[in-house]
């Protein structure tokens, strides 16, 4: 104050304040019920509710006064505020001019709330843009211009801030940590004043108990002022400052361990509660309560979340089934769509009654060896945390760091182009991930036993355009070019340009070695295997071993063994292709469950019984399917003879079958110079040999039927070309059914080289008495191998493709001039005729021949010494057993070396061991030798 007057010792100054309570109290206890301070000497005194001043010193006019008095806790402004008519006075009793009851000028009026202001917000998470609401009512009246304050320390506003009320009522100014609404209109006392406001951001820390964060209102108005008041019980809100999960085997669907790390912002006090939810993960213990954690218990529970749709995945499956295809049950693989809807495995921390935890204290939680399994699509999130905490609830918050995971749902799927072992391949991928791909992401296929150069590729697909294989750890790898969305079902078609092969032992149906793996950012996925790969079939063993007695050219009985390193199930198919074999006919032949077919020269095999894995199977092939060795034989290495099947857990490529025994032909041939029927013969043997022949390999020729008295070295009687061929050894023996010539080579004789024999006379070899005619002559003339590369068993030359001269005898042979009556009786009786040398005779000849005559063909009957016409000329017959040509022969003064000869041709074909009679008159002029 600045009095107008002079103050003089013991003036006094009385200031009457209406509003404290009327009670003696004060004036017994003043000095404990003020402090006071004053810029001059001055007391004070409390009487009657009025405070008194008294002036000790000499103030002059319009020096500024300030005095100031502080009431204790026990004083305080009324709940109702002051009003206009509870404003304090004052009065001055003083000589120089006193002052009546005046009212300080400018009042101070002192607002109040009729009840406490309210506020509530939603949600109530930390760092969450919220709506929140508040509501007041005042006891005064408030009017156009005042002002309305909410204190809201670190909220932040954002660009869509709203006050939804009555608009026309107020107009607003949102800043950090305080809202201001001016007011358009004025609003009567005591009414519900509400609002509602959208866009403020709650702090990182939450809202906590603390008086940095406290929610005020404030009202200034010229009808009375309230100073910032705290909302009433509004709720506290936590944070944890830091949060993360982590796993030690981070596999989709799998056993981990699971380490969980929170720092939470407020403080813990007993019975607080932390709870984790982790979606989707599977438990199946049965553990009570633990100490998990210096001063918590822990308890698990699994928590069903089906009714929530987020929660459900639909994914493809490939499901096997059995479908007959032509006629044959196979094993297909079927996508098929499905729905899950995972449960939640709760993890709650009770804070034990121990000592409180304070803010920035961490709380760490090792689950080891619990049998928890991470989610079967893998962890991409979702992983809540929670608190019931007195000091600041926090609702479900997903946790800052989550370690994550993703995983390939069930259908993964590699093809393999051609379906082949060891072949150069192409590869067709398919997967459905649960996490999305982002560009650069990169998927990884580990392709144990595929071999390769390391080289670039080409993938032809919406998704990658390129990768790369390592040639070297057998990785093949690309990278994305795009988004992939989660659940995408995706196909790769990887074009490797012939740097990839298959692997040579295939791929079996149940490998674990061919895995896919990715470190996409949205969930990485260690190398899993994939469910589906082509399988691919091979053999540890396939061959072939000949039964009873083989033979080029020949019916043949054989038997196919063979190891599978995969199964080959009922009703799948064995084929063998037997390309150079042969047939009778062209008919195909079924035979139990075997099939042969000489037009494609295809055996197919019906599997009735499993044929296992990794164990040995016999097949058994008859001669009644009529399949012939090939004419030239088969080679140790032939490639002719391939094997595949069509078995479901790996079909195979045709492969080559081993020949354990090569089958040789030797292409053999004889000609014989006969000189004398009833003397030795010389012979001339041409053999050609489907195989090599090497240094002490022997050939054998057997000439059954034959005599003679060939025995022991046969080399002096054998004239060859030794720069074709040489021998070492030439050995002759003759028993009494057959003659066996046995020649050892010398030197090295390819196959397919013409090796020509020739055994002299002198050898002292004779043909059969019957000759070569017969069928059964033919077989007996035999040759077979004692060699290295092949075997030879004896064997016909005609069934080797060669030929045999034929030579045939006349047995029962006769000539008579006495008679031209063809009959048995008299062919071999005696003549009792009287015939002189030189005379003119009749002429009967007759004889059965060993071997059949065919049309055409003729006989020539040779007459040293025998005269007749001069010249060539035809004689007539007058009898004959068989039909002669024209029936008449022809005569030839020299025809037999200048001897005279008669020669007749068949008109008709006759058989062998068929007698053969012709008569001629002797009106024909056929004369008897002059001698005899």
């Amino acid at each position: 104050m600045k009095p107008s007057m002079l103050l003089e010792p013991y003036d006094i100054m009385r200031i009457e304040f209406p509003f404290l309570p009327q009670t003696s109290l004060l004036d017994v206890n003043f000095s404990s019920q003020f402090e006071y301070q004053a810029s001059h000497n001055v007391s004070f005194s409390w009487q009657n509710a009025e405070l008194r001043i008294e002036f000790l010193q000499t103030i002059e006019p319009l020096n500024q006064i300030e005095i100031f008095v502080q009431c204790n806790s026990t004083l305080s402004i009324p709940s109702t505020g002051i009003r206009a008519a509870s404003q304090p006075k004052y009065q001055v009793s003083a000589a120089l001019g006193p002052i009546q009851w005046t009212t300080f000028v400018p009042p101070q009026l002192v607002g109040a709330f009729k009840e406490a202001p309210m506020i509530t917000f939603a949600p109530l998470i930390a760092e969450a843009v919220c709506t929140f609401t508040f509501n007041f009512s005042v006891l005064f009246p408030l009017d156009r211009n005042d002002t309305i304050h909410v204190y809201l320390p670190r909220w932040s506003p954002t660009q869509g801030v709203l006050v939804s009320s009555d608009t026309s009522r107020f107009h607003f100014q949102a800043e950090v940590g305080k809202l201001l609404i001016v007011l358009n209109s004025t609003i009567p006392e005591e009414e519900l004043v509400t609002f509602s406001v959208q866009g403020y951001r709650i702090p990182v820390e939450g809202v906590p108990d603390s008086p940095l964060y406290d929610l005020k209102l404030d009202v200034v108005s010229r009808n009375g002022v309230i100073l910032p008041s705290k909302f009433l019980n509004y709720p506290l809100i936590g944070y944890f400052r830091y949060s993360e999960i982590l796993f030690d085997n981070p596999i989709a669907g799998h056993v981990s361990n699971i380490e969980i790390n929170l720092l939470p912002g407020m403080p813990l006090e007993a019975h607080d509660t932390i709870t984790v939810m982790l979606h989707k993960f599977l438990y199946s213990g049965n553990l009570s309560a633990w100490n998990c954690s210096i001063g918590f218990e822990c308890t698990l529970e699994m928590m069903s979340l089906t009714s929530n749709v987020k929660d459900c995945y639909t994914i493809t499956k490939n499901l096997s089934t059995i479908r007959n295809v032509g006629g044959v049950d196979k094993v297909v693989f079927v996508e098929t769509n499905f729905t899950e809807c995972p449960q939640t495995l709760v993890l709650k921390m009770l804070k034990l009654d121990v000592f409180p935890l304070q803010t920035l204290e961490w709380v760490n939680i090792t689950l080891q060896d619990m049998n928890i399994s991470l989610p079967t699509y893998g962890v991409l999130g979702d992983i809540t945390v929670q608190s019931d905490a007195v000091s600041g609830v926090v609702l479900a918050t997903e946790l800052m760091r989550i370690q994550k995971v993703g995983a390939f749902l069930p259908g993964t799927k590699l093809l393999v182009d051609p379906v082949s072992a060891g072949a150069m391949v192409n590869l067709s991928l398919q997967f459905q991930a649960s996490m999305p791909f982002h560009a650069n992401d990169e998927v990884r296929l580990s392709l144990s036993g595929f071999r390769g150069d390391s080289g670039n590729f080409v993938i032809v697909s919406d998704f990658a355009k390129t990768g790369h294989y390592d040639g070297v750890n057998n990785i093949l790898k690309f990278s994305m070019n795009g988004d992939i969305a989660p659940l995408s079902l995706v196909h790769f078609f990887i074009v490797t340009d012939m740097i990839l092969h298959s692997p040579v032992e295939g791929i079996r149906i149940d490998q674990s070695d061919i895995t896919i793996s990715t470190d996409a950012l949205d969930g990485p996925i260690l190398p899993v295997v994939i469910d589906f790969v082509q399988p691919i079939g091979s053999f540890v063993l396939c061959q072939i071993d000949w039964k009873d007695e083989p033979r080029a050219g020949q019916l043949v009985a054989f038997t196919v063994k063979l190891m599978p390193r995969m199964r080959i199930l009922v009703n799948e198919y064995i084929f063998l292709s037997l390309a150079q074999f042969g047939s009778d006919s062209l008919i195909v032949k079924e035979y139990q469950n075997f099939k042969w077919n000489p037009g494609s020269k295809l055996l197919s095999i019906k599997v009735v019984n499993p044929i296992i894995n990794d164990e040995l199977a016999t097949i058994n092939v008859s001669t009644h399917l009529g399949i012939k060795l090939p004419s030239n034989g088969i080679e140790i290495n032939s490639s002719s003879i391939l094997l595949w099947t069509n078995a479901t857990e790996g079909p195979t490529s045709p492969t080559m079958v081993d020949v354990m025994q090569a089958i040789g032909n030797i292409k053999s041939s004889v000609r014989i110079h006969v000189e004398d029927l009833k003397h030795t013969v010389a012979l001339n043997f041409t053999v050609i040999s489907s195989f090599d022949l090497h240094p002490s390999d022997s050939l054998v020729i057997k000439l059954g039927g034959f005599l003679g008295h060939c025995q022991g070295d046969l080399l002096p009687h054998l004239s060859f070309d030794p720069s074709v061929f040489n021998l070492s050894s030439a050995v002759c023996n003759t028993s009494d059914s057959s003659v066996t010539l046995s020649l050892q080579v010398e030197s090295d004789v390819p196959k397919g080289t013409s090796m020509s024999v020739t055994v002299s006379k002198s050898a002292g070899i004779e043909l059969p008495a019957g000759g070569l005619t017969t069928s059964a002559d033919f077989d007996r003339v035999t040759i077979r191998a004692e060699a290295k590369g092949a075997l030879v068993l004896e064997t016909p030359f005609l069934w080797t493709g060669g030929s045999i001269q034929r030579v045939g005898t006349l047995q029962q042979s006769s000539i008579r001039f006495d008679s031209t009556a063809c009959s048995s009786a008299d062919v071999s009786g005696i003549s009792r005729s009287c015939i002189r040398a030189g005379s003119t005779v009749s002429v009967k000849v007759s004889f059965t021949a060993s071997m059949p005559f065919r049309a055409n063909e003729s006989f020539t009957l040779c007459m040293p010494g025998f005269r007749g016409p001069e010249n060539v000329s035809y004689v007539t017959l007058i009898n004959s057993t068989v039909a002669i040509r024209n029936n008449r022969g022809l005569w030839d003064p020299t025809g037999c070396d200048g001897a005279a000869s008669l020669s007749f041709e068949y008109l008709d074909g006759i058989a062998a061991n068929v007698q053969s009679c012709v008569a001629i008159s002797a009106g024909a002029g056929i004369r008897l030798p002059a001698l005899g």
